[in-house]
């Protein structure tokens, strides 16, 4: 899902942004960190979040390369429609 780490609640949060992520911002720096950088202004923290958004989407490409070349697309096409219906019903 996503979260806004400009919001005051994370000032204390010691979290990585995704539990079980293994990016390197989540690896390494924690949401109050993230939080202080954002609220800084600092360029760190548009480095960090871009770093950890590039890791899922080379991730999910991954998996789409996968799919593919084991001709399992159907599968990998309703697991992510399945993903989207519970991103929509969150989002409600």
């Amino acid at each position: 899902g996503c979260i806004s780490l400009d919001d005051g609640i994370f000032v204390k949060d010691t979290v990585p942004f995704v539990k079980d992520c293994s990016c390197l911002a989540c690896t390494h720096h924690s949401r109050a960190y993230v939080h202080h950088l954002i609220n800084a202004n600092e360029l760190l923290a548009q480095i960090l979040l871009f770093v950890h958004n590039l890791h899922h989407v080379l991730a999910f490409y991954d998996e789409m390369s996968q799919a593919t070349s084991m001709e399992k697309q159907d599968i990998f096409i309703a697991h992510i429609e399945k993903q989207l219906m519970i991103r929509n019903l969150q989002a409600l």
